[in-house]
This record gives structure tokens, sequence and C-alpha cells, in this order.
């Protein structure tokens, strides 16, 4: 896509279930995966312990150890849970980005997500959490799953990947060989060892991947051994696979994507088969440079392609987890400060990577969804056990139809969010406290629903009534529709179709078709089969007039402009231009729809009031996505009587003569309401082949003179949908055949409506094993642990005869191919002695009876119990007639039920979510939405008097209510009221969201904002939500939120800090307003390496800046990234700093630290030459520990001196300091040496320059570096990390640095040759603290 500069963002997802047609042949089923029943305990283990080690080898171990074992214990459950873990913020290393997520918004998501799913009311309120505070428990709790350990080849970065496919499949996570984890966890207390059954040459039992594979195709061989005995063996899911970065990420070679390491957990849950693979034949890849043939890579990622589609994705869409990584691979992104689009190592841009790569993969039927690397997939492999039922609840709905003006109509579609970001950013961007204030269209891919679908139902539950869903980046997945084959489209429509229903979902606002150019009508005909409202497609990605209303009766349009997301003054000029283009903005309707990628809430009410403010006669409003499709409408063909058929309830299979229940449900997108009085009717349509039964009143007259009625005195207005629901009757046939049912609304009389909607249908004999449904009775809701009956009645409609002897039997639908469009079951069966087996979840029977036959035409009822679960929550039960050992066959059985807890009362509540504003500006409003959950028996309604009320005991409401969405009433602070709609029937388990505004009077200081169901007449519920509102004074304002600014500092270090500061006055911060953060009075620090700019003139006159884009609203944050450096002297010394507005006055907060100073120590050796100087600081020549020149400082063990009169370029990405190009023609080499240093115990910063100034190819040299014997890198070839960074890897320069606390009183830098001998160009050593 024609993005902005490095688009990462893309939207995808992949089918809920993993499954196939009937007809794939059962030798192509993979094994189906067992569940366990979802226990009363979770596990949580903390990491931490490892936060400040990011850029370290034996972090890097011990997260790729975690996250594999996490996927290996949540395969059948959610058990283990890794908190407090410290994700990077998105793309924030990029220079030119602004910090508009900081550091401890994103440390804290996993806390937030656990917490926020414990409250009560929530899935896990009832579940017991056990901590475990060290590895050793870890490993001990969970001994019983581990089957052994799998280790991969520190050399071979490919065999990280290869490992952690093996992991999933193998039940035994993944240790580098040789590592400081190895040995802990194969000694006591854990006495855990290498799994022994690989035995697939070259491995000959141990599965250890060390030493296996060498030579210039390593990395491919490894991936094609992986191929040949998990892959294509079917071990390995063949309907998921993994694009993410292998063991070269631990090299921190720009973005630090190995802060994501750790989220691999998805990937071993679903036996994933993971690669980090070029898509180019036309260059070696440049992490592998020597690669014979060139196309090496590509060819190798084409037979896993092939191999995945041969097996699973002719039959259903293959999803890849991850994204091509252009940030580390494959392109002209380098990374450095000065040279960022690179210098010839590569001959396509990240973009064309992105577009290539999906170009590849659409071939083969597959997508991608979440960007893991660098956006993150965190803890997917426990919430995507969370149990919502088979379809999300409570989707927003369609707003009444607005009439059609002379207005510039804007829809903000907010991108670009999979699965993965909304774990990773939805706990900033739904906690905006102006959520709410503009209509959203959220572009999240419907997969949320199978990845994280807790937080799906939560986001479903909490949104305002301008919070609205639609569809990503090409629909279901990231792919280019263009590229599928006639045989792939129907396919992918269908598994399109299904995520969309499952999801509410009606529109797709982000449609890409890459390099396949312009969608076909045909694809967009695809599309109006699931997302009937709508398309809105990217530019260039989409022909013909626009908007428009077309193929099968859909709006279409495309994106217009794109904006980022922190920079409104782009924006906005961006958003005039769009409507300026139309060349009659504001005297005709123009539609504009707008991308802005991860962007918040107040950045696009920002956005909106200026537009509105600085170009009124453009006319802007900014609507829902519903209304901005409606509006194109009734721009471009504007009927009276119009439909679309929004989704469709129907079998794929029926037999023939027998009678199957559908639905149909469509949207009223005319303008007059139906009625049956106004004889608007469902009809069967000019291409039906079926007989229409059950129709409401309505009529059969042939089959294509058929009508479904509305009920007497049922009115659909404009805008609301209808499901018809009806029974049809399959054709009669003697073999197999595909036959129409057709559909469309009429007006009898006047007109028929939209398109007919057409599905075909696969008609089979009444031959050999065939069954329907006739009778299912399920309890609708049950206690948490107790049981429930049962009762599925079954018609034979085949020719065999079933019998127990036979194997035929009732059974749980598992995770299969051939069970694709049904949810897994989610519950345990049981019954009296004789009644089946019930294994897992997914692994029962329920028997016929000794001696029992059911001949054809005969009814078979099967009776079984059901067990509630330990979480509350809606569960599936899916059962399906099977001959065990021959097929599954028949209708399947898909039902809800709710789990709830034991003793709930009549009228009880819990808050779900609130948006409330921290501080607020004296004789303000604010909008707020107040989300609760029923969690009693009642139902609320507004005609029995239920409502939100101010709280009037205890800590008592002081804020005034007004703007009711649904109505309300105030009377005093505390006599106020905010109704339900008056259609609400708000049952329990069922979530309401309130919406309205509060008022800020004129005294300032904190505010109760207190309020609690109530029931008038009755009572309150007696849970009261208590928020604190500040109240502030207008103008500029500020509070310091965070920082981690050390309290002990080595006297003249210099350390990288954070300081987050929150706007709290009605002044708005930017660059040009000259609004920075500021050194005062008291301040004895000196402030340097200003991420945004800055200056420091003296130590109480220096400023760090804002980014020149963004704007800093009330209730928004600033993180300023600076260095600080300590007096020379040890004491005690002052930090001091403030918000301030130059030439204007400082204002807000002071932040005021006492930091002690302590003895400092600094080192710069210029190893195997002599003294260099340097403005920075001069380097000292270097010497051998103990002599006389260097009595307690230098080199120690067997090394000699290699130096080259070549010229040294130096790599700069910015992000740590980089050395002197005069440095690294010289090096100390050997196979075992070290440098040592006498120092005060503390905490060192160890910095090391390197470059390759001998090697000619990568390979030749690879080493380790440990320091206080802890693993710094480990499997370093700087040869081929230079490489991937800019043309050739000899003579390239580049700085490691590395924070390692010393208790011993001596400083242990340890090399370590690995292949060759370990070398060394530069070392600087300087105490942090």
């Amino acid at each position: 896509m024609t993005l902005k500069s490095f688009r990462l963002a893309f939207l995808c997802l992949l089918a809920l279930l993993l499954v196939v047609p009937p007809l794939v042949p059962g030798s192509v089923l993979p094994k189906a995966d067992a569940a366990e029943s979802l226990g009363d305990t979770i596990y949580v283990f903390d990491l931490d312990a490892y936060e400040n080690s990011l850029d370290r080898a034996d972090w890097y171990d011990l997260n790729l150890f975690f996250g594999t074992l996490q996927g290996i214990v949540n395969q059948k459950g959610p058990k283990l849970y890794l908190r407090n873990y410290r994700y990077t913020p998105i793309l924030n290393d990029l220079s030119w980005y602004a910090h508009d997520d900081t550091n401890w918004e994103t440390k804290n998501v996993n806390p937030y997500w656990l917490s926020k799913f414990q409250q009560s009311g929530q899935w896990l309120s009832e579940a017991n959490v056990t901590v475990l505070p060290s590895i050793d428990a870890l490993v001990q709790t969970f001994a019983g799953e581990i089957q052994g350990l799998i280790l991969w080849d520190p050399k071979v970065d490919a065999t990280v990947n290869v490992a952690t496919t093996m992991a999933g499949i193998e039940g035994a996570p993944i240790v580098m060989s040789g590592g400081d984890l190895y040995t802990r966890l194969t000694s006591a207390p854990n006495y855990l060892a290498v799994k022994s059954s690989c035995i697939a040459a070259p491995l000959t039992g141990p599965c250890d991947l060390a030493g296996k594979f060498s030579g210039i195709n390593a990395k491919t061989d490894a991936y094609l051994w992986a191929k040949t005995n998990y892959l294509d063996t079917g071990k390995a899911n063949p309907g998921m696979l993994s694009y993410i970065g292998d063991g070269f990420t631990r090299q921190n070679t720009g973005l630090r994507t190995q802060g994501y390491t750790i989220e691999r957990d998805y990937l071993v849950k679903n036996k994933a088969f993971v690669f980090d693979l070029s898509p180019w034949g036309d260059e070696a890849p440049s992490d592998a440079p020597e690669a014979s043939p060139v196309s090496k890579d590509k060819d190798t990622l084409t037979a896993i392609l092939q191999s995945a589609y041969n097996q699973h994705g002719q039959y259903w869409p293959i999803e890849i987890v991850g994204f091509v990584p252009w940030w580390d691979k494959y392109s002209t992104f380098t990374g450095a400060q000065d040279s960022p689009n690179g210098d010839g190592r590569s001959q396509h841009d990240a973009i064309a990577g992105e577009w290539g790569s999906l170009q590849l993969f659409s071939n083969y039927n597959a997508h991608l969804t979440s960007i893991i690397d660098i956006v993150g997939y965190g803890n997917a492999s426990f919430h995507s056990w969370a149990p919502v039922g088979k379809e999300l609840a409570n989707p927003p709905k369609s707003p009444p139809r607005k009439t059609l003006q002379n207005k510039t109509y804007v829809l903000y579609m907010m991108g670009d969010h999979d699965g993965g970001t909304v774990h990773q950013t939805f706990p900033r961007l739904w906690e905006d406290d102006r959520r709410g204030t503009v209509p959203l269209a959220w572009g999240i891919v419907p997969n949320m629903l199978r990845d994280y679908p807790d937080i799906a139902q939560y986001l479903y539950d909490t949104a305002t009534p301008n919070d609205y869903f639609i569809a990503g980046a090409s629909a279901g997945g990231y792919m280019n529709p263009g590229y599928l084959t006639s045989a792939q489209l129907p396919v992918w429509t269908e598994w399109n179709e299904q995520l969309y229903k499952r999801s509410g979902y009606t529109m797709s606002g982000f449609v890409l078709n890459g390099n396949a150019g312009a969608l076909t009508p045909a694809i967009e005909q695809q599309f109006s089969k699931f997302s009937g409202d709508g398309i809105g497609a990217w530019m260039g990605q989409i022909a013909g007039p626009l908007p428009d209303v077309r193929s099968g009766n859909m709006a279409v349009t495309q994106i217009n402009t794109d904006i980022f997301r922190f920079d409104v003054d782009t924006a906005v000029s961006r958003l005039h231009a769009a409507a300026a283009s139309s060349g009659n903005a504001g005297s005709a309707p123009n539609f504009i729809e707008v991308r802005s990628s991860w962007a918040t809430p107040k950045f696009i009410e920002q956005v909106n009031k200026r537009i509105m403010s600085e170009y009124p006669g453009d006319q802007f409003e900014a609507v829902d996505p519903y209304t901005f499709f409606s509006l194109i409408r009734q721009a471009k063909s504007n009927r009276a009587n119009d439909a679309i058929v929004l989704s469709a309830d129907v079998p794929d299979v029926m037999v023939s003569g027998q009678d199957y229940d559908v639905a149909l449900t469509i949207r009223n997108v005319g303008g007059n309401a139906w009625a049956e009085a106004t004889s608007d009717r469902l009809g069967a349509g000019w291409n039906n082949q079926f007989t229409w039964k059950n129709l409401n009143g309505g009529f059969s007259a042939g089959v294509t003179n058929q009508r479904v009625f509305l009920s007497a005195g049922e009115s659909v207005a404009t805008q609301s949908t209808k499901t018809f629901k009806f029974t049809v009757t399959a054709p009669t046939v003697a073999s197999p055949g595909s036959y129409t049912l057709g559909a469309m609304m009429v007006r009898d009389g006047t007109a028929w409506m939209g398109s007919e909607y057409t599905r075909k249908v696969t008609i089979v004999p009444a031959a050999g094993d065939q069954a329907i449904v006739t009778a299912v009775n399920v309890p609708e809701m049950l206690e948490e642990g107790t049981t429930g009956t049962v009762s599925i009645t079954f018609k034979n409609v085949g020719n065999t005869t079933w019998t127990s002897t036979a194997g035929i039997r009732l059974g749980a639908v598992q995770k299969k191919l051939a069970q694709r469009k049904t949810m897994p079951n989610q519950l345990l069966w049981t019954g009296p002695a004789g009644w089946g087996y019930g294994n897992s979840e997914t692994d029962q029977r329920v028997f016929l009876a000794p001696g029992e036959s059911i001949a054809p035409g005969a009814i078979k009822t099967f009776d079984f119990n059901v067990l509630a679960p330990s979480k509350r929550g809606k569960y599936v039960l899916s059962a399906q007639m099977v001959h065990d050992g021959v097929t599954w066959f028949g209708s399947p059985v898909e039902k809800e039920i709710k789990v709830v807890p034991a003793g709930r009362i009549g009228f009880d509540a819990e808050l779900a979510g609130a948006v409330v504003p921290k501080y607020m500006i004296a004789n303000s409003s604010a909008k707020v939405t107040i989300s609760v959950k029923n969690t009693g028996t009642e139902t609320w309604s507004a005609a029995d008097s239920y409502g939100l009320g101010a709280s009037i005991s205890g800590e008592q409401n002081e804020l005034i209510f007004g703007s009711f969405t649904d109505g309300g009433y105030s009377n005093s602070a505390t006599d106020q009221r905010v109704y339900l709609k008056a259609s609400d029937a708000i049952g329990p388990e069922q979530t309401k969201s309130f919406t309205f505004d509060i008022q800020a009077g004129a005294a300032l200081g904190p505010k109760a904002f207190s309020v609690e169901m109530a029931h008038d007449g009755s009572g309150w519920s007696g849970k009261k939500y208590t928020f604190t509102v500040n109240v502030v004074g207008g103008g500029n304002d500020a509070v310091f939120t965070n920082h981690d600014i050390p309290l002990t500092m080595a006297a003249n270090s210099i350390q990288n800090v954070n300081v987050e500061v929150m706007n709290r006055g009605s002044s708005p911060w930017k660059a040009g307003t000259y609004h920075r953060l500021a050194t005062t009075t008291n301040n004895q620090f000196r402030l340097k390496e200003f991420r945004d700019g800055g200056f420091s003139n003296d130590l109480t006159d220096q400023r760090a800046y804002l980014n020149n884009a963004e704007t800093i609203a009330l209730n928004q944050k600033k993180q300023f990234t600076f260095s600080l450096q300590a007096p020379s002297t040890p004491g005690t010394y002052t930090m001091e700093f403030k918000m301030v507005q130059d030439l204007v006055a400082y204002f807000g907060d002071t932040l005021t630290l006492t930091v002690n100073v302590v003895d400092g120590y600094s080192k710069r050796i210029n190893a195997g030459d002599g003294a260099l100087a340097d403005p920075n600081g001069d380097w000292l020549a270097d010497c051998a520990y103990g002599s006389a020149s260097c009595p307690t400082w230098g080199y120690v063990g067997a090394s000699t001196i290699a130096t080259t009169a070549n010229a040294q370029t130096v790599w700069n990405n910015g992000i740590v300091y980089s050395f002197p190009a005069a440095i690294y023609p010289s090096a100390r080499k050997g196979t075992s040496f070290g440098y040592r240093f006498d120092v005060p115990n503390g905490t060192y910063r160890i910095s090391l320059g390197l470059s390759e100034i001998s090697k000619t190819q990568t390979a030749q040299r690879l080493f380790a570096v440990e320091a206080e014997g802890q693993e710094l890198l480990t499997g370093l070839d700087v040869y081929k990390v230079m490489w991937s960074r800019m043309t050739g890897g000899k003579d390239k320069g580049r700085t490691y640095q590395f924070d390692v606390p010393v208790t011993d009183g001596q400083l242990n830098v340890d090399f370590l040759g690995q292949v060759d001998e370990a070398s060394v160009n530069g070392i600087v050593v300087e105490r942090l603290y």
C-alpha cells in the first residue's frame, strides 16, 4: 500500500476455527487437540526482575523459554499468565515518531488486562490466583507438562524458529544450547533433560539443534528439515504459520524487536509453523548474503506455503501471524539516524516488502494477522480461552437514518488494529477520557473474537454511543483478494461471512489489493455477501466512480487521506485539502474517509474541532460508519424501497428431500419503513431452487413465487434490521449437486428491493451416514460447578443403520478442519454408567445403548449432562454425529449456556468500565460513559424504573449531570437519574453503557463523581462507583505522573531517563508555543542528548522540547526522553524540573528529587592500539591487567592484536553512543580472553565497539561476550549484523551497550570464540550508580 513511510499496520485474521469442508479426505485432517476443563486456579509469573535487560542474550534466552513454556501449558486451558512485562512503545525507537504512548503505559498492559478480568462480574472474578515467585517454582509447578527441553543453536539463528515450531508439538520449551539457562534448568532443583525422541536426521535422539546445520545454506536447511518432519507430516498446524524474526533479533539491530520475544506462546499453543525468510528471489537475504542460489530463501518459503496449501489452504484460508521484518532484514531500511533509508544493501524498500510478501501469501490463500515482532501478542494463549459464546454480544447498532445535506461527511477510521494491537494499545486508547465525543470507526480485524475474546467483548460492552467497529485490512485478514483463483475466492468469502457474523460486522474500512491493483467487480460482489453496508478501499485500490452504490447494492468508497496519530496541524491540512479537491465542498454532499493509525480519541477530537472552526465553509460533519454509508446511498441511489442482506444462516450441505431451518438478516436501507400492512416481505428470488415452509403467514406458490411475511403490527424502520426465519426443503436428487437459495426483499405491487441474495448449497442423496437435528433442549443458564441435562434428537436420513457396534455416536465438536463453521465444544459431559466417555471438552462421546438399532427414517434422542466450569461466561455446547474411524456427519448442534456464580441476588450490578476525566477545567462539562454489568437475576428496563443514579450515601456525588443520551433528570447533585433506553431489556450477565455529561462547578479541588444503579420505588443495588475528578483552573497547568530517574548516580555519569508529565490545564502544549520541560533554580544536573531536541545553557537554564508535530491537550501525557549527567564530585544534590511556556511563565507542579552522587569510574580503551584523543573523552592505550601501566585494569588471557588500514564506516542508530571511526581499525582477538577492572561495587555500563576487519563472509567468526558471568552476546556474527544494516559486512562498526551490577569489587568482561576467535575494537566502562 502506498502508505506513509514504513507503514506497519495491517489488519487481518483467520477463521475462528481451524477446519475443512466435509469432502476433505480424512487423511489430511490434523489430529485434534484435547482441551482440559477450565479449572479455578490460574498461575501468574511476574517478569519485573528482567525488565532492564532488554538487549542481553541471557534475557532473550529466558523469554524464549517463558513464552514457549506458556504456550505448552496453555494448550489445554488458561493456566499461566505472564505479568509485568516491559514492552517497547510502538515504533518509538524511530526518532521521527512522537512519544504518544509512554513507557509506563506499555509496561502496564498485562497487569491492566489481568486486573480488568479479575473484577467482579468478569470471567476471572472467581478464579484463584497463585503467584509463582521464581523460575524454579515455575518449572516445578508445570513439571508434569514439560516433556523435556529443545535446544536451539546460537550459531544458526533460524534454529530459534525451528525450535519454536517443535515446542508446541513435542511439549518441550526451548533454551539456548550451552547457555546459563540450560545449565540452571538441567541442574538441581529442576533436573530437566533434553527431550530424547527427535530421531529425524540430522537429529539422532536428543532434540538438540546445535551443530546440526552449517554452511552457506544453514538457514534454509534448518527450515526445510522442519518442513519435512513437522509440516509435511501434519504434526505442525498447516492452518497457522508465523512470520517472525529468528535469533537475529537478539542482536538489537534497531527497533528493539527482541522486546516481543516472549510472545511466541500463541504460536506454540496452536502448533504453528514458524519461519523468517526473505520474500525476494532476485537478491540474497541480508542475513544470509552467501546463500546459493540467491533465491534460496524465497524458494524455501514457497515450499512451506505449498505444503500448507495442500493440507489446508485449498479448503480454508491460512493464517500467518507476523509480518515481513523490514526493520531488521530484506529491505533498504537500516535504522541508522544518518541513513535510515539504506545505502544499497537491498533494492526493495519496506512497502515493497509488505506488498511483495502479501502477493506471495495471497496466491496460497494465506493472510497476515498481528505484527507480533513490534506490536505484540501478549498472553494470547491465555486470553483466547475466555468464554464469550459463539458470537460477540451487544455489538453497536446503526443509529436512526440521517437526512442527506450539503455537507462534507467525515468518517474517522481508527486503524490499524489486529488482535495484537487490541491487547497492546487499547488500555491507552479505550481509557482516553475524550472517547465518545466524536464518532469513531474502530478498524479491528474480527479475529479478536478468537485471539482475545474477552477483550473483544469488553470493548463491545463498554462502547460509547460514538464507538463503532468495522473490519480493517482486506476484511477478515490482510491479503490481496485479487490474487485468489476462482476456486479460492468462494472459500475466502465463506470464511469472511463466518467471521463477520460472529463479530457483528457489516462494513470494511480498509480494503487492500496490493500489487493486484483495483478490485474487480467480481471481488466487490463477494464483499457484498459479508460487508453489505459498505466498503472503503485504500487509495487506488478501487476503480470506477466513487463514492458509489453497486456490486450487490453495496456502498463503496475509498480512503481519501491518511493522517498520523500525533500531528494535528498536518491532519487538519490534509482534511481541508481532501474537501477542497471536490470543488464543491459545503455546497454539495461530499464524503471523506480518513485513516489514522493507532490514534487516540483525544487526537481525533482535536483534529475535528480544528477543521470545523478553521474551515466552516467546508461544512465538515463527523459521522459514524453506518450513517456514512447510508448517506452515500442517499447521494447515489436514494431509493424509497431498498434492502441489503447482511448475513445468512444456511447449511452448506443438505440431504435430498429434508427440511432445514434458515435465517436471513436484512437491513432496510431505503427511505420507507417496512410493515406487513404495506406488503413488505421476503420473497424468493429468480434463481431460487428451494421450496419454503413456515413462512409466518406467507405463501409458497412455486420456487420463485414465495413470501415470508412480517408479523401483524411489526415495523422495521430505515437503517434497522429484520431477521427472517423459515424452513426450506432440499430438492430431491439422485446424485450430489449444487443448488441455489435465492431471496430478495419486495414491496408487493410496488418494487423489488436491492439485489437478489444467492447462496449455493450442496445437495446430497440420502445415502451412507446422514442425520438431521429435530429437537434440542439445553439449559440456558447453569451455576458454576453444577450439572444440567441436555437432550438432542437426531433423525437418521441416510441409508445405513446406526448401532453401537458400528461406532455410531454423538461426539463433541473438535477444533478440526472438517468442522470449520462450528465452535469447538467447551463443556464437559457426564452421564450414568455406560453413557459414553468424557476425556476432555473436545474428546467426548455419547453411546447408543448396547443392541440399540436406529434404522433409516428413525429418530434417536441422546440424553446426557453437562458440567458448568468454574469461570463465569458464555460457553458453547457443540455436538455432531460421528461414525468413529470413518467420518463426522449430519448437521451440528451449537448452543450457548451462560455460567454464573452461585448465590446471586435479584438486583445486583458491577462496574464493567468507565470513561471519566481525571481533570476538568472549572465551569466546563465533559462527556462520561459508565458501563454496568447486570450480575443479578432481574432484568432491567426503563418501564420498570431501573436507571443510573447519583449516589446519596457515603461519599456523595458532587457533580451535576446533563445531556442524557437516553433521557434522565437532574434536580441536585444527589437527586439525578440517567435513564435506560425505552427499548432496553438488560438481562442477567448483560452490560449497559450510560453516556451523559458531568458539569464542573467554579470551586477548585477534588470532587466526587459517584453513581449507583437504582430501581426507583424499590431500592439501590448497593454497589457504588466513585471517581475523583479534579477541578482545576484554566490556562497552563501540569502534574508529573512518572519518571525513571535514579536516586543514586555515579559522579560524572550519564544516564538515559524518561519523565512523564500530564497536561491538567486548558491550554494545549505545542513545540511552536514554546511549552517545554525546564530545569529550575535548584537544579544541579546537566541535561544532554534530547530525543526531541532541547538546550543546556547552565544547570538552571535547560529545556527538553516537545516533538515538533505533537499537541498535548488536557489529561494527555507527554514523555520527555533525554540524558542526565551527574556532578563530578560525590555528594548529595538536587534535581528539579518544572513545565514552562517560554516567554510566558513557569507553571504546574515541581518535580524535586534528592540524588546521592557516589564515586565515579570511567575507562575508555582503544583495544589493540594506543591512546587516542576524542572530544567526547580521550581513549587509553590498550594494556595488560596488572602491568605497571595498568595495575587495576586491562586485558587478561591469551590474545593478539589485529589491525587494518581500511577506512571504517560507523552505524549510528541513535539509541546508544557510537564510537568514533578511529577506534575500529584495531582489535584485540583471541579464543578466550577478557578485561578486568578493579572497581567499587555498583552498576556499570559496558559499551563495546565491534567491527569485522578481516573476515569476508558470514559464519567465519562468531563469539560470545559475558560480564560478571552474565551472557550479554552469543553467536554474534558482526559481519552478518552489519550486512543487514549496510552494504557488505566488513569494516563496518557499531556499538553495543549493557548495564551490569558488580558486587565483588571487580568487573570481569569475557570474550569467548565460538567460530574462530572473539574480537573487540573498543571498550568503555562507566559507573552508573
